[in-house]
Protein backbone atom coordinates (compact mmCIF):
# COMPACT_ATOMS: atom_id res chain seq x y z
CA UNK A 1 0.00 0.00 0.00
CA UNK A 2 1.13 3.34 -0.86
CA UNK A 3 1.81 6.22 1.42
CA UNK A 4 -0.67 8.27 -0.24
CA UNK A 5 -3.57 5.72 0.67
CA UNK A 6 -2.69 5.74 4.05
CA UNK A 7 -3.42 9.40 4.83
CA UNK A 8 -6.79 10.34 6.69
CA UNK A 9 -7.82 12.05 3.73
CA UNK A 10 -8.12 15.77 2.90
CA UNK A 11 -8.29 18.59 5.59
CA UNK A 12 -11.54 19.91 5.78
CA UNK A 13 -13.58 22.27 8.09
CA UNK A 14 -13.68 25.92 8.03
CA UNK A 15 -10.16 27.21 7.84
CA UNK A 16 -10.49 24.56 4.98
CA UNK A 17 -13.26 25.84 3.12
CA UNK A 18 -11.54 29.23 3.76
CA UNK A 19 -8.74 28.16 2.12
CA UNK A 20 -10.44 26.74 -0.83
CA UNK A 21 -12.90 29.72 -1.34
CA UNK A 22 -9.58 32.11 -1.36
CA UNK A 23 -7.95 30.18 -4.29
CA UNK A 24 -10.91 31.10 -6.42
CA UNK A 25 -11.63 34.79 -5.02
CA UNK A 26 -8.62 36.16 -4.02
CA UNK A 27 -10.36 38.42 -1.54
CA UNK A 28 -8.30 40.31 0.39
CA UNK A 29 -10.37 40.28 3.80
CA UNK A 30 -10.68 36.47 3.60
CA UNK A 31 -6.53 36.30 3.16
CA UNK A 32 -6.45 38.78 6.18
CA UNK A 33 -9.15 35.83 8.14
CA UNK A 34 -6.69 32.97 6.88
CA UNK A 35 -3.40 35.01 8.10
CA UNK A 36 -5.29 35.60 11.74
CA UNK A 37 -6.21 32.18 11.98
CA UNK A 38 -2.67 31.01 11.16
CA UNK A 39 -0.57 33.83 13.47
CA UNK A 40 0.40 32.00 16.13
CA UNK A 41 2.68 29.93 13.64
CA UNK A 42 4.18 32.99 12.82
CA UNK A 43 5.11 34.02 16.09
CA UNK A 44 6.14 30.47 17.31
CA UNK A 45 8.55 30.11 14.09
CA UNK A 46 9.63 33.87 14.25
CA UNK A 47 10.64 33.51 18.15
CA UNK A 48 13.22 30.14 17.11
CA UNK A 49 15.89 32.95 16.11
CA UNK A 50 15.17 35.23 19.18
CA UNK A 51 19.08 35.88 20.74
CA UNK A 52 20.60 36.03 17.37
CA UNK A 53 21.03 39.96 16.87
CA UNK A 54 17.84 40.84 15.19
CA UNK A 55 15.00 42.62 16.91
CA UNK A 56 11.92 40.84 17.69
CA UNK A 57 9.44 42.59 15.86
CA UNK A 58 11.67 42.67 12.75
CA UNK A 59 11.89 38.52 13.52
CA UNK A 60 8.01 38.29 13.42
CA UNK A 61 7.42 40.84 10.74
CA UNK A 62 9.50 38.52 8.27
CA UNK A 63 7.52 35.36 9.38
CA UNK A 64 3.94 37.58 8.58
CA UNK A 65 5.74 37.98 4.99
CA UNK A 66 6.43 34.29 4.68
CA UNK A 67 2.54 33.24 5.91
CA UNK A 68 0.86 35.85 3.39
CA UNK A 69 3.58 34.68 0.66
CA UNK A 70 2.51 30.62 1.66
CA UNK A 71 -1.21 31.48 1.34
CA UNK A 72 -1.07 33.21 -1.39
CA UNK A 73 0.71 30.27 -3.25
CA UNK A 74 -1.08 27.61 -1.20
CA UNK A 75 -3.00 24.98 -3.84
CA UNK A 76 -5.52 23.12 -2.03
CA UNK A 77 -5.52 20.65 -4.17
CA UNK A 78 -2.01 19.18 -3.45
CA UNK A 79 -4.21 18.06 0.00
CA UNK A 80 -1.96 19.48 2.72
CA UNK A 81 -2.43 21.17 5.25
CA UNK A 82 -1.82 25.06 4.95
CA UNK A 83 0.35 24.74 7.82
CA UNK A 84 2.41 21.99 6.47
CA UNK A 85 2.81 24.13 3.69
CA UNK A 86 3.58 27.84 5.04
CA UNK A 87 6.55 26.58 7.49
CA UNK A 88 9.53 26.49 5.04
CA UNK A 89 7.84 29.59 3.58
CA UNK A 90 7.99 31.15 6.92
CA UNK A 91 11.57 29.87 7.69
CA UNK A 92 12.62 30.72 4.30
Amino acid sequence: MDAVATRAGPPSGEGWEALVCYTSTRDPALRDRIVHEHRDLAYRLARRFTGRGEPVEDLVQVAFVGLINAVDRYDPKAGVPLRSFAVPTILG
